[in-house]
C-alpha cells in the first residue's frame, strides 16, 4: 500500500500527464489519463489522515482541482470546435441535398 504522500505524487503526475495530453491534442488519451488521475484523488482522501498530511492533502486538493477546471476547459473548447465543424458539414449537406432536389425543375 502506497503512502499518502506517494499518493499525493501520483495525483499531481497524472493530472499533470492528462493536461498534457489535452494541450497537445491527444483526446484519445485523455481519458484514459482522467481515470489514473480520479483513481489517484480517491487515494489521496482515502483513511483518515494525520495533522501534518491534512495540510499536504489541502494543497494537493485545491492543485487537483484547478487542473481538473483546466482540462475540463480544453475538453470543452475542442468539443465546441468539433460541434461548430460538424454543424458546417450538416450545412453543407443540406445545401447539397436542396440543390439536388431543385436541379431537376
Amino acid at each position: 500500500m502506497l503512502s499518502r504522500h506517494q499518493c499525493i505524487v501520483q495525483l499531481r503526475e497524472a493530472g499533470q500527464a492528462m493536461l498534457s495530453a489535452a494541450r497537445n491534442g491527444e483526446w484519445e488519451h485523455v481519458g484514459d489519463l482522467r481515470e489514473r488521475f480520479f483513481h489517484a484523488a480517491q487515494a489521496v482522501c482515502a483513511g483518515k489522515p494525520g495533522p501534518q498530511e491534512q495540510a499536504d492533502m489541502a494543497s494537493a486538493i485545491r492543485e487537483a482541482l484547478e487542473v481538473n477546471r483546466e482540462a475540463m476547459s480544453l475538453c470543452q473548447a475542442e468539443y465546441d470546435e468539433r460541434a461548430a465543424r460538424a454543424g458546417g458539414l450538416t450545412r453543407g449537406r443540406s445545401a447539397v441535398l436542396q440543390y439536388s432536389r431543385n436541379r431537376g425543375k
